[in-house]
């Protein structure tokens, strides 16, 4: 790889420093992001189901699937600078479901109110590099030149599938990026499958649907209905994700960087 040859005539400063500029690969924010999408260098948000919410512009969202069919979700990424891409491609993904019976300040919205699981690695035979950490929950698989998907099994923690809510007020998928590749990624598309590993919704890295489901069409209730506080409000928890990044990239950093592939 272009990386090992320029490496091995740098000198120990000049490797330290490259190490350092390494723990600011991002994720590539697409340029036009779909209404349901929020992403920056950190995180790639997608809105599956939302009643509205004006206060955090979010459209009312329903794709007319059946949510509690909802079982797993995958993200497929991409290195953007494959001559340097090193396999340290590491966050956390999560499925979070909030508002209608997961009301906030209650142990539903501790338990559902972005919960996260952490993945870490890839396992690429043709480019010799095993980075995958095997006692994370969430694993990536190769599906492409220098192209992974991370899947996590979310089917029992669906509340609408478990029983613990038969109403909610908002369904959201994220994937957080806290790695330590020189590269830079870029979501290529997600999937939301159910539990026969039938693709349910399929997006772009753009944030629009090409598969599966409907066009958004309002969801039941409106933007108004999102702030009946005794339903509980849906909670975009853009927030939450934000500060569960950096806290992950101070205390996890030293042992990031270690984990790179030698």
């Amino acid at each position: 790889m272009v990386l090992r040859k320029l490496t091995a005539g740098l000198t120990a400063a000049a490797i330290t420093s490259l190490t350092a500029v390494s723990a600011s690969a991002a994720l590539v924010a697409p340029e036009n992001p779909d209404a349901g999408l929020n992403a920056g260098t950190g995180q790639w948000i997608i809105q599956l189901y939302n009643i509205g919410s004006e206060a955090e512009n979010k459209p009312a969202t329903d794709y007319g699937i059946d949510y509690s069919a909802v079982a797993k979700i995958g993200f497929t990424v991409k290195a953007t600078e494959p001559d340097w891409f090193d396999g340290g491609l590491g966050g956390a993904v999560t499925l979070s479901c909030n508002g209608g019976d997961i009301a906030p300040d209650t142990a539903l919205w501790d338990k559902y109110n972005w919960p996260q699981k952490e993945y870490w690695g890839v396992s690429d035979e043709d480019l010799e590099i095993v980075t995958i950490d095997e006692n994370k929950p969430v694993k990536s698989t190769k599906v492409g030149d220098y192209t992974y998907e991370i899947t996590s099994d979310i089917w029992a923690e669906n509340p609408l599938h478990n029983g613990d809510a038969s109403e909610i007020g908002c369904m959201q998928a994220s994937l957080a990026y806290w790695g330590s590749d020189m590269s830079d990624y870029e979501v290529v598309s997600f999937t939301a499958y159910d539990n026969a590993g039938n693709a349910l919704l399929t997006f772009d890295g753009s944030g629009r649907l090409v598969s599966g489901g409907s066009e958004p069409a309002p969801a039941a209730g409106d933007t108004a209905a999102a702030a009946d506080s005794s339903k509980g409000s849906p909670d975009t928890g853009i927030e939450d994700i934000a500060a569960i990044t950096g806290l992950a990239v101070l205390a996890g950093g030293a042992a990031i960087i270690a984990a790179k592939r030698k």
